[in-house]
């Protein structure tokens, strides 16, 4: 379990209009990022790994930290300023987190091809733990990439 209120992630955030919030990351990083959203801490903050401006392509821009608190219903997901926000009952961000754990069984090599194992999160009407006002996710899982957090 993550102890302290600051944490690192070694997961790349790539926000656009269009396409929402891209995140990638090692199948590490993932069940990481899984045990956080089920803290739900509001006062943690968690610090994604930045990239250089120009190899955000063909998203608009990277995004710099994740923020994640309880509230009613179905999981929010939000871009404010710099952070992805994730809102929702506790049973709704469990949901999500079990979407993280899930990435995070596979091994970072499991795709036989170039493109990388992915899982895309998309809302619609009735979806079980989304909220219809959310932004769509994909989870990219990645080998860990070479870069620091800033």
């Amino acid at each position: 379990m993550i102890a302290h209120d600051k944490v690192r992630l070694h997961v790349v955030a790539l926000y656009s209009k269009m396409s929402g919030i891209q995140l990638e990351g090692s199948s590490t990083e993932f069940q990481r990022m899984s045990e956080i959203v089920r803290l739900a801490k509001p006062d943690m903050t968690v610090e994604f790994t930045s990239i250089p401006a120009d190899a955000v392509a063909p998203f608009d821009r990277s995004l710099s930290f994740l923020r994640v608190s309880t509230s009613d219903g179905k999981v929010r997901v939000s871009v404010r300023e710099e952070s992805v926000y994730l809102e929702g009952s506790t049973t709704s961000l469990w949901s999500l987190a079990e979407q993280f754990s899930f990435l995070a069984g596979k091994r970072d090599d499991d795709s036989q091809t170039q493109i990388p194992y992915h899982v895309h999160l998309e809302v619609y009407d009735g979806h079980p733990f989304l909220a219809p006002e959310s932004e769509s996710l994909i989870l990219m899982l990645r080998p860990q990439r070479e870069t620091s957090c800033e």
